[in-house]
């Protein structure tokens, strides 16, 4: 009806205008106008014509043309669906309209022309003549008659008016075609017919000028009566007809299938069968039923339900009087009655039967239960109906009877009083603050917001939690729609964000926002009309300069982004319609924002201004406003307002309609700001700038996919992966390729002709690409990154010619003369041009080769080194590759583009790089399934694999070293470029891996050795020269490796430092003594050239000066290790050349630089191992060595003052002994010819001499290298005397004491480290040997000398130095089953049993990542004590953590130790042995220094914590006898002897407060208040001012001396300023205090009267009055 409609009201305002129009003085000018509406009007009424009767929607203005072709088809199949329906039904009458209407319209039509005609003069004439044969051509069917009637009434009407005023010759005609016009105007206008009856009054607005006379009257009036008559009957004819005609139709299937989509034919073919299968049955249509299931049942046939036992009897006689053929009939019946049909037996009635009755059964219960229940329900009806009515009941009649509900409802009403009082003091602390009270009622206007409040409170505590979905965000999805439900409604029930806890709610919304993404988090969002009005209303609240809540503004401009686009007119949804100007005055504010909501702001922005009601008014204002804002923004460089509009104009060109938006871009192009923001500083401006661009482009462009694209079409990896689990072999190219493109393009992607490419591109698209281009090499990645998707996306939709010149633009980029930026923009672009399809493959031949050079992308500029990102770019792009082109078409380029990946997969400096590197090898595996041995490539080389640089250079190289494809490539890389890199850890990986390689293919290393590798030693460049001799040496021992046959092992990898890692001290370092020793290889004998060139080597770089400077050290380090190789090679040298390099080892042992140090000892060792060890007796080279090398090596050990080596540059002494030490320990010792000498030389490295305490390295070095001489197996038979044993045990045990302390810190720690270690290895192994009983003796006393001072260790402060005594200790007591002699057996066993628990404290530990529990180990090592053997050094080690700054071990040792001393309190044993160690802690301070501070500070803390605790006041106290009488007059003695004559105040202050710890004594009591009495006067103001204090306190715990002093006395005491009165006052206070307890005070000593010059001496000044000058001089 609808189309019915709009084609009446277009029909009628074609044929009404120009029936109404006057051509009185009107020119052709002014009837142009005229003439295109009706022109339009007749076209509207064609289409809406021809979309009726087809039944078919309108065609869209951008629609494609019909097919002529298809559409012969679809004739060609109506015609024969045609054919077959006569076939098998007959002829089928059918009506056809055209039989009778066609003349009847004929007539209406010429009296229509004539009329018409003459009215307009033959205007009105061609819109009529195209309307009226289109109009009856498309009516085929009877099924249009009524609008075909409906039609023929109203021109029969028109016409018989014209006709009959024009036949009566009135001056009205012109009169009556004027007001018919009009009525037909109003007609269309209005859409509806009801102003058009027969009580219609004509317009008098157009008979002004003309009245009407009484016989005109009458004409008008009998012509329109007659017309309308005829025309009503005509129209009930019609119709009554046409209702006849569609009563007797058919279903046209033919033109059905026509019709409907190809899917569903089948369905309509089946529907057709079925119906003339129902019409041969002639079954008669059962009327369906008002039940759904009564109504399904009777409409359907049931056969089964007709099938009796025994079939009708067939009347064989009828068909023998029928039929002639004698004899016929009979056969029939014989062969019908031999046929005997075996039915089943029955066996399933009765089981049917039994569940029927179950059921009924089952039925009956049920409706009894039902019964039931009903009665019981009448039965509580009833009882309700006689009770009391409700509005009667009282609220305690109510609750009477029920208890449980009055507990619940006071509950509740306490609960609401107590939220209530809650709310009214939250109210007046609002009120307080704020200043208004309207904001503490708001609370009032929602319920339960208590609850809701403490659910908010749960969900910001789990902000955390949600952060952790980033991940996978999508686990939240479940959950989100009832968060943002509860949330949004707490928002709309506060309806403002004064309330408490709204910003938490914004804030909460924001982070799901953050964790989900803006997009999907924005659907959640309510979106109603009442939601607009709030959020206006909340975001007025907004100010942008509140950054504390900035999270509210950006929630709530998203969830208005959202909201505008309702389908309602914006403006007619607020009374004052100014609604859409404060949106838009919003936008404007928030886009210059400098939080996230401006990004929220760009969205509304866009969302809003293309809003169909909004692109007229508001759309040209923004674009004005926001180009204007941007050349205004550019000169003050206004960078977030920039940002802002730039991105809310991208989203616009984004969204909108492209018809919309086109009057734009030329506006946007030309703008100066615009255009002069390509050079911003800024790169989020850029980025933007260069996404606005390509939206302009894709907006002059019209909406379009590439025909000519390459589309690879369907893509299995099963196809190339051929069965799982099994390895994959070199596959061959696929034999029939045309299946991989979809669209008719060749494997060479040429496109079919195609006329969708004839069409005219812009030329400002020249100027835009430009653009794009120049920001593929902008300095940012995210410009490029944007660029480049721009260039794809502008690429699609262009011509093929015009995007084959933008591919030749982007090729252009790969040249050394641009940057590393412009190659890592082509890259990007290149790789998504490949996923567009957009780069065909006969462009490939041009871009791999690019690409393989991509991914070796590397440039050196200055110190560093650019272009990871290249590579990482290329990397990408072949991934992109593999996924973008078919197998066949890749091919030719499979085998180079695998051994590139592998190369940059294997070797890259960037882990980033070889991962993705790795990535696009596993995607070129899976999709192309081309890639020899591929699954085995991709098994190994992982993400996880490649990590690891160490790994990749070894395990994975001699993996893929076996597959021959790939050998060459790997040579040649490793040879050509990594040994040359300017990363010296690089260098020294890809030497490795030379190694590696040379083992699996000897020829391809041998080749590059002697051609490249070689000849590079004797480069200019550093690095090339360093790469060249690592690389020499590591080929060299993987070629005597393959020519011996011998399995490698992992011992001798040249080291490759992670990133971020650095060089272990040497001094930590153990040099094992079998460590470098190789299996026997025999010697290996070089080619003449290169044996030539390797034995001049050395003494060619001394020549020219390269071991000199600080390149001389870089070389140093390469030449060492180069030299241990070829000895680990086993190289043919002879004597000459094995003295030049060991010299130059032994050289390079006294060099400052570590890495040389160790690099020269590693050389050292090797060559000694190989050849002196080797050499035999007559070849001089052992006399050599000990005459030469050795007293060399003693020398620099005793060397005090430093050396200067040649070329080596100054050596402090530390380094100077370092090397030498370790090298002296490592040594063979068999091979020397004076053991003592060199015993003695390591033993006086290990000593401190002349006080030098600054070379705790070197001494940790000289201890390390005794610990290596001793755990050395075969210097055991050297060192099996007494003698020596004891002299190298010497500096071993004492090391244990060295607490050397500089600038640095603690650097003994380093000595007893080593000292500790070497205990650990050395003593269980002579342990378990068989030695003699003198050298057993040593060990044993070795081992118990050691064993306190380890156990010491153990309580100390260092972490590291106590876990490593920890476990030293473990080793020791295993090693050791019996206790020794000089150990008690109850000591020995404590100490074992105390070791094992702490043992287990820590495994189970282990796994919660902790150390060791301090607590734990301190309490059990505490408990040792008891036993006199271990407890002196378990105090001093106890007393140093006391004594020591980190609160935690201080806490722990002192909890310890205070918990031993009162869990001996109360026994007598118990006092005893706390007695036994006061006494030793008093013994043991006898052996201090003053001077050593470290100790003395350490010893009086701890004292002091033992006396303040109360852990020994028990038996402290008493005064008769005991250990009071000794140990606190002894602990005096010592105080009070380091404080005479001392000036430091760190002693005197915890000595004073010692002696504040010993007033409560009465053994020590006078003693304390007599030297509290001197500090009181002391000249350290800090010090008197302590002693007041500490003095003060110890009086409170002597009642009766507090009590007899007198208040004035106590007074002064207080009220006195100690450390800023004068001393005359402070001395005379001073003397009463010592009065008052029955001391006599201190005399002073009398000062000389006269000078030395006889004079009268000046009266001396009182130093004491400035207290800055005695600050000063104390030294604070």
């Amino acid at each position: 009806m609808l189309a019915l409609s709009a084609f009446t009201r277009s029909f009628l305002s074609a044929l009404a205008r120009p029936m109404a129009a006057s051509t009185d003085g009107q020119s052709e000018t002014e009837k142009e106008p005229e003439r295109q509406e009706q022109t339009q009007a007749v076209a509207r009424c064609r289409s809406l014509c021809f979309a009726w009767t087809r039944q078919r929607p309108l065609p869209s203005p951008r629609g494609k043309q019909v097919d002529p072709h298809r559409e012969r088809e679809r004739e060609r199949e109506r015609e024969r669906e045609r054919e077959r329906e006569r076939t098998t039904k007959g002829t089928i009458i059918k009506s056809d309209v055209r039989n009778w209407s066609t003349p009847l319209c004929n007539l209406i039509s010429l009296f229509v022309f004539v009329g018409a005609f003459r009215r307009t003069n033959g205007d009105f004439l061609n819109p009529l003549a195209r309307l009226f044969p289109m109009r009856f051509a498309l009516y085929p069917t009877h099924t249009h008659s009524l609008s075909l009637s409906f039609s023929l009434f109203l021109s029969l009407s028109l016409s018989l008016s014209l006709s009959l005023s024009r036949a009566l010759a009135h001056p009205l005609s012109h009169t009556a075609c004027m007001s018919l016009g009009s009525l037909m105007n109003d007609v269309e206008n209005t859409g509806s017919f009801g102003n058009c009856g027969i009580g219609y009054t004509l317009p008098t607005h157009r008979l002004r000028n003309r009245p009407l006379s009484a016989a005109q009257f009458l004409s008008l009036s009998l012509s329109l009566s007659l017309f309308l008559s005829l025309s009503f009957f005509s129209f009930v004819q019609l119709f009554k007809m046409a209702s006849r005609e569609a009563g007797k139709r058919v279903f046209d299937f033919a033109a059905m299938v026509a019709r409907v989509p190809a899917s569903a034919r089948a369905d309509v073919t089946a529907l057709r069968n079925a119906y003339l299968a129902v019409q041969s049955r002639q079954v008669q249509h059962t009327p369906v039923s008002r039940s759904h299931t009564s109504g399904i049942v009777q409409s359907r046939d049931r056969p089964l339900a007709k099938t009796v036992a025994q079939p009708e009897p067939i009347d064989w006689a009828h068909y023998k009087s029928v039929i002639n053929a004698t004899g016929y009939v009979d056969e029939i019946k014989k062969a019908y009655d031999s046929i005997k049909v075996e039915y089943p037996a029955d066996t399933v009635s009765d089981q049917i039967s039994q569940e029927q009755k179950a059921a009924e059964t089952e039925a009956q219960q049920v409706i009894a239960k039902a019964d039931a229940r009903i009665a019981e329900l009448k039965a509580q009806l009833e009882s309700i109906k006689s009770e009391k009515p409700v509005a009667d009941v009282t609220v305690d009649e109510f609750l009477a009877d029920k208890p449980e509900w009055q507990r619940e409802i006071k509950a509740e009403i306490a609960q609401h009083k107590e939220r209530e009082r809650e709310r009214e003091r939250e109210r007046e602390r609002r009120d307080a603050m704020a200043g208004h009270a309207s904001v503490g009622m708001q609370l009032d206007r929602f319920q339960e917001a208590d609850t809701f409040k403490a659910q908010l409170a749960e969900w910001l505590d789990h902000l955390e939690t949600l952060n952790r979905y980033q991940e996978q965000p999508h686990l939240l999805n479940n959950h989100l729609d009832d968060i943002v439900k509860a949330l949004l409604d707490f928002v709309r029930q506060a309806r403002t964000c004064a309330v408490p806890g709204v910003h938490l709610v914004f804030k909460l919304l924001y982070v799901i926002c953050k964790v989900r993404g803006p997009k999907a988090m924005t659907r959640r969002f309510s979106h109603q009309v009442e939601d607009l009005h709030l959020i206006m209303l909340l975001i007025a609240e907004q100010r942008p300069d509140e950054h504390d809540v900035w999270t509210t503004r950006y929630v709530l401009l998203l969830w208005l982004s959202l909201v505008v686009l309702l389908p309602f007119d914006i403006a007619v949804l607020d009374a004052s319609g100014a609604l859409p100007h404060r949106i838009f005055s919003l936008c404007q504010q928030y886009l210059g924002v400098a939080d996230t909501a401006r990004d929220a702001a760009a969205l509304l922005t866009a969302r809003f201004v293309t809003r169909p009601d909004m692109v007229a008014s508001h759309l040209p204002k923004f674009v004005d406003w926001g180009l204007e804002n941007l050349t205004a923004s550019h000169a003050g460089g206004n960078a977030l307002l920039q940002t802002g509009i730039l991105a809310a104009l991208a989203r616009v060109f984004k969204i909108g309609q492209r018809s919309h938006l086109l009057p734009y871009t030329g506006q946007v192009l030309e703008n100066d700001g615009f255009v002069a923001l390509l050079d911003s500083p800024h790169i989020v401006v850029r980025k933007l700038v260069m996404k606005l661009i390509q939206r302009v482009g894709m907006c002059l462009l019209p909406p379009r996919v590439a025909a000519w694209r390459y589309q690879r079409g369907n893509r299995i990896l099963a196809q190339n992966l051929q069965s799982a689990g099994v390895q994959v072999p070199s596959a061959q190219p696929p034999a029939s390729p045309a299946d991989d493109n979809s669209k008719g393009h060749d494997a060479n992607g040429d496109d079919d002709e195609d006329d969708d490419d004839a069409y005219d591109v812009p030329d400002e698209m020249e100027e835009i690409i430009e653009y794009l281009l120049n920001g593929l090499k902008d300095t940012d990645t995210i410009v490029r990154w944007s660029s480049a998707k721009g260039l794809g996306r502008v690429t699609n939709r262009l011509p093929k010619e015009l995007a084959d010149e933008v591919v030749e633009s982007i090729l252009e980029l790969f040249s050394l003369q641009h940057s590393d930026a412009a190659w890592h923009g082509g890259c990007l672009t290149l790789a998504e041009l490949a996923r567009r399809g957009l780069l065909l493959p006969e462009r490939l031949p041009d871009i791999m080769p690019l690409v393989r050079r991509a991914l070796v992308y590397d440039v050196f500029v200055g110190v560093n080194s650019v272009g990871a990102h290249v590579r990482d770019a290329a990397c990408y792009v072949c991934w992109a590759f593999a996924r973008a082109y078919a197998p066949a078409v890749l091919h030719d380029y499979t085998d180079a583009q695998a051994a590139s990946l592998l190369t940059a997969a294997l070797y890259d400096r960037e882990s980033n790089v070889r991962r993705a590197a790795a990535a696009a090898l596993q995607e070129n595996v899976g999709r192309l399934g081309t890639i020899p041995h591929g699954i085995a490539l991709i098994g190994k080389i992982d993400f996880f694999a490649v990590g690891n640089r160490r790994a990749t250079c070894t395990t994975l190289t001699a993996f893929v070293a076996q597959f021959p494809e790939y050998q060459a490539a790997l040579v040649e890389h490793v040879a050509e470029v990594k040994l040359c890199h300017w990363d010296p850890a690089i260098r020294a990986g890809a030497a490795t891996a030379l190694r590696k390689l040379a083992q699996q293919c000897p020829e391809l290393v041998r080749a590059r050795l002697d051609g490249t590798v070689l000849t590079r030693t004797a480069s200019l460049d550093l690095n090339t020269r360093h790469g060249a001799l690592l690389g020499l040496g590591q080929a060299l021992v993987g070629l005597a490796r393959e020519a011996a046959g011998q399995t490698e092992r992992e011992d001798f990898e040249t080291e490759i430092e992670d990133e971020g890692e650095g060089v272990e001290r040497a001094a930590d370092v153990v040099v094992e003594p079998d460590a470098g020793v190789l299996p026997e290889l025999p010697a290996y004998d070089l080619p003449p050239e290169l044996g030539l060139r390797v034995r001049e080597i050395v003494a060619d770089y001394t020549d020219k000066g390269y071991f000199r400077g600080l390149s001389g050290t870089y070389l140093r380090h390469a030449m060492c290790t180069c030299l241990r190789d070829l000895a680990h090679a086993h190289v043919s040298l002879p004597s000459e050349v094995v003295q030049a390099w060991l010299t130059f080892s032994v050289d390079n042992l006294v060099v400052s630089d570590e890495r040389v140090q160790t690099a020269g000892l590693e050389c050292f060792l090797a060559l000694t191992r190989r050849y002196v060890h080797a050499a035999t007796t007559t070849s001089g080279l052992r006399d050599w060595f000990n005459a030469e090398v050795v007293p060399r090596l003693r020398g620099y050990l005793a060397t005090s003052d430093g050396n200067r080596v040649a070329g080596g540059g100054g050596s402090a002494p530390v380094y100077t002994r370092l090397g030498p030490a370790q090298a002296l320990g490592a040594l063979d010792w068999t091979l020397l010819s004076d053991v003592d000498a060199t015993i003695a030389a390591l033993v006086g490295a290990a000593t401190v001499a002349d006080g030098v305490e600054s070379l705790a390295p070197a001494r940790a070095a000289a201890v390390t290298a005794i610990t290596t001489a001793l755990v050395c197996s075969d210097h055991r038979a050297v060192l099996a005397m007494a003698l020596r044993l004891r002299r190298l045990l010497a500096p071993v045990l004492v090391g244990l004491d060295d607490y050397a302390v500089d600038s640095r810190g603690d650097i003994g720690s380093l000595v007893r480290r080593a000292a500790i270690t070497g205990l650990g290895q050395f003593v269980p192994m002579w342990m378990s040997a068989t030695v003699p009983a003198p050298v057993a003796a040593v060990v044993e006393e070795a081992l118990v000398q050691g064993l306190g001072k380890v156990l010491r260790q153990t309580v100390e402060k260092i972490d590291r130095v106590r876990m490593l005594a920890l476990d030293t200790l473990q080793s020791l007591l295993q090693a050791c089953v019996v206790s020794p002699r000089s150990v008690d057996t109850a000591a020995w066993a404590a100490l074992r049993e105390a070791v094992h628990s702490i043992q287990q404290v820590r495994e189970a530990h282990a796994d919660h990542l902790v150390e060791e529990d301090t607590v734990s180990t301190y309490r059990e090592l505490v408990g040792l004590l008891d036993h006199a053997v271990w407890r002196r050094e378990l105090l001093l080690g106890l007393c140093v953590t006391i004594g020591g700054l980190t609160e935690s071990l201080i806490r722990d040792a002192t909890v310890s130790l205070v918990g031993y001393f009162d869990a001996r309190v109360g026994t007598p044993e118990g006092e005893a042995q706390a007695a036994a160690v006061l006494q030793e802690l008093v013994s043991t301070a006898r052996t201090f220094e003053v001077a050593d501070s470290r100790l003395v500070f350490a010893w009086l803390d701890t004292v002091l914590c033992v006396l303040n605790n109360g852990c020994c006041d028990q038996w402290l106290a008493e005064t008769s006898g005991g250990p009071a009488t000794t140990v606190l007059p002894d602990i005096y003695a010592l105080v009070k002897g380091w404080a005479q004559g001392s000036s430091n105040p760190k002693l005197l202050l915890r000595v004073v407060r010692v002696l504040g710890a010993l007033l409560p004594f009465a053994a020590s009591t006078e003693d304390a208040v007599r030297t509290l009495g001197f500090f009181l006067c002391h000249r350290f103001p800090k010090v008197r001012r302590v002693s007041a204090e500490v003095f003060y306190l110890g009086l409170q715990n002597l009642p009766d001396a507090l009590a007899r002093m007198p208040d004035v006395l106590r007074g002064q005491l207080l009220a006195t300023a100690w450390d800023d009165a004068p001393i005359e006052d402070v001395r005379a206070l001073r003397n009463l205090l010592l009065l008052h307890f029955g001391l006599p005070p201190p005399k002073t000593k009398a000062r000389t009267a006269t000078s030395k010059s006889g004079q009268e001496p000046k009266p001396p000044t009182n130093e004491l009055n400035s207290y800055r000058d005695l600050v000063e001089r104390a030294g604070y």
